[in-house]
């Protein structure tokens, strides 16, 4: 734990006075925060950052969208989500969401849009950045060696009922087809 009393205090009259390291993973690193506030009080916080994020709904000519039924630890069965992943450092959120719909899917985006950028939550300082793409061509996808995926093909009011019904379980892909939809 890090001592850090001699930080002037914030505008709410808080100081932080410790800061404590608990997790620093490539994609996540999270830390217990202690202010103190003008009567002494100690209030502890988590508070985490990470890389931007990417989440991509391909949208087909007929009117169909893309998703991905992949095993993610932690749940039973399979997760349905929106193509995505980590923005690399210097790389646009554009040209990743391009890059991962490519590699995960094969497909090769004429046009990326982008929709709305927003945090994961507040106490996660992590940006994620949604898009759809269009005029679309199927490749040959480059998936990880631990990506288990299954590509599933739906038209994109019945992703949506999915999503509202709660088979999609990952919250940014539920925003992300819900977005997409608003279009």
């Amino acid at each position: 734990m890090s001592d850090r009393g001699d930080a002037p205090p914030d505008a709410a009259g808080r100081r932080v006075v410790a800061t404590r390291e608990v997790l620093d993973h490539r994609y996540l690193n999270v830390r217990l925060v202690t202010e103190r506030d003008a009567a002494g009080r100690e209030f502890t916080y988590v508070w985490g950052t990470g890389p931007d994020v990417v989440y991509v709904v391909p949208l087909l000519d007929d009117g169909t969208t893309v998703l991905l039924a992949q095993r993610r630890y932690g749940i039973p069965g399979r997760s349905l989500e929106v193509p995505g992943g980590h923005v690399d450092p210097g790389e646009a959120p554009a040209a990743a969401a391009a890059r991962e719909l490519a590699e995960e899917t094969g497909l090769v985006a004429g046009c990326v849009e982008h929709v709305l950028s927003t945090l994961a939550t507040i106490k996660i300082q992590q940006r994620l950045h949604f898009h759809v793409a269009r005029d679309l061509v199927q490749g040959e996808h480059a998936r990880e060696a631990d990506e288990d995926i299954e590509i599933v093909r739906l038209p994109l009011a019945e992703a949506v009922r999915r999503a509202r019904a709660g088979d999609v379980l990952h919250t940014p892909s539920v925003t992300a087809l819900l977005l997409a939809a608003g279009l």
